[in-house]
């Protein structure tokens, strides 16, 4: 028996060692764990940004904030844990001392949509707080809102993310960000430009931007460089939620997706 149990903790050192490693090699991969202050006083508020191609989390308590990105592109399963922890020990908070988790709520990446979910809904069920959704394309229209110029101000807000080939997802917001339409998806091309030169002179901006801004100038829009995906961006439009006592269903919240998912069959080898 005893043999046994000696062999059975060399089997969990070597285990907790091999995790260990993989540990620090996947946080090699973090862009920055960085501190900053923030301009008004936060719950202990964590907030996951998984709808993209990196994933990133932020963690507000009082005024200030702390962030961890991956720099590595479709790893959220094997980091997003790794990030939360990251932050939490940075700020010296326990999980369980958590008043919220705020998430994206989409559109965006099927996959890593449902790996922020199941990420989220497992420790808002582990710690017993509420779940707050932020919906992605809110998030970018706060951050464009954040950046126009004053001669820009007046424009409508048109935040794009990628939805693979020339189609986006798309929603158009005031700089107020009220939403002026549902989010759809929208393909570049002579069908949609009836509803992209609608919003002349819009400002357009966001991860699926870059793509279509040719096209989308000659229609009258405006582009807005730089405005990526983070999980700060969500904070507060989560803390407005917070306040309002707008909280999502743990058990019935579902991700965002606008389209189906379709499975892409890998090519057989020769």
């Amino acid at each position: 028996m005893l043999v046994v149990e000696v062999n059975a903790n060399r089997i969990r050192q070597g285990l907790n060692s091999v995790c260990e490693a993989k540990k620090n090699i996947v946080m090699g991969s973090l862009v920055e764990l960085q501190q900053h202050f923030l301009s008004e006083s936060y719950p202990t508020l964590l907030a996951i940004e998984s709808s993209g191609a990196t994933c990133g989390v932020a963690l507000a308590k009082g005024s200030c904030c702390w962030t961890a990105v991956n720099g590595a592109t479709h790893d959220h399963s094997a980091v997003l844990t790794l990030l939360i922890e990251a932050v939490l020990q940075a700020a010296s908070v326990e999980s369980d001392s958590l008043q919220a988790i705020a998430l994206s709520e989409g559109p965006g990446s099927y996959t890593s949509l449902r790996i922020g979910f199941a990420t989220a809904k497992g420790i808002a069920y582990a710690v017993g707080c509420p779940l707050i959704a932020v919906p992605t394309l809110e998030s970018l229209a706060s951050l464009m809102a954040s950046r126009l110029s004053s001669a820009l101000s007046p424009a409508v807000l048109m935040p794009m993310i990628d939805a693979r080939r020339m189609e986006v997802y798309t929603q158009p917001y005031s700089v107020g960000l009220d939403p002026l339409e549902a989010p759809s998806a929208r393909i570049f091309d002579g069908a949609t430009a009836p509803f992209f030169a609608g919003y002349a002179p819009a400002v357009f901006g966001g991860p699926g931007a870059e793509k279509g801004r040719d096209y989308l100038e000659t229609l009258g829009l405006s582009f807005l460089s730089d405005v990526m995906l983070t999980a700060e961006a969500l904070l507060p439009l989560a803390l407005r939620r917070f306040r309002q006592g707008d909280f999502a269903s743990t058990a019935y919240l579902e991700p965002l997706y606008l389209k189906e998912f379709v499975a892409i069959p890998a090519k057989k080898k020769i």
